[in-house]
């Protein structure tokens, strides 16, 4: 499902990757929220291990979104981050079918088919999620610039510096930065 049309949500997820990565104290080196996923280049710590950091990130922002969705039954009081003609282009391309179904989300096309934890009665991310480790700073280029990208294939931006809820602008400047990274590559 397509959450993070809405502005609301995009920051809500930002705001608990920046909450927990202060706890925790990983590096975020780069991130991109798409319409229904989400790019991360995180580093672990001897604390956490990534596959925990998801976990944590994922639980509250669901958790947070959950609380938001009872009482905002449009895209336009949510915040939507992309104009019709945008959403238009995207949903004719392979990755974006998720656009096809634009309806407001509801409480209750969430709830869960079976419970995912005796605390959560609604599922709003996958189970599970794709990591790949990178050990060198050519292979970190590549997976910045495949992220970066993303919205332009999704053919939702011409230019990755069109797309607000990137790290693009962190590292090439011309606009509004959501949320602060941490140093680019530690050897």
């Amino acid at each position: 499902f397509p959450f993070f049309l809405a502005e609301r949500f995009c920051k809500i997820f930002l705001a608990n990757v920046d909450h927990y990565r202060k706890q925790h104290r990983f590096q975020l080196v780069g991130y991109v929220i798409m319409p229904d996923h989400v790019h991360l280049l995180l580093g672990s710590t001897e604390k956490l291990t990534i596959s925990k950091t998801m976990q944590l990130i994922k639980y509250h922002a669901a958790k947070e979104i959950v609380e938001v969705l009872p009482t905002s039954p449009s895209w336009k009081e949510l915040g939507i981050v992309f104009t019709p003609a945008q959403i238009e282009r995207a949903s004719k391309t392979t990755g974006a079918r998720c656009l096809n179904d634009l309806r407001a989300p509801r409480l209750q096309m969430f709830a869960a088919k079976r419970q995912p934890s005796k605390r959560a009665n609604h599922a709003i991310w996958q189970e599970s999620f794709y990591d790949f480790n990178v050990y060198t700073e050519k292979k970190l280029n590549q997976k910045l610039d495949y992220i970066h990208h993303n919205p332009v294939r999704w053919q939702l931006v011409e230019s990755p510096d069109e797309y607000g809820f990137s790290s693009w602008r962190n590292y090439w400047g011309g606009g509004k930065i959501e949320i602060e990274l941490d140093a680019f590559w530690n050897e």
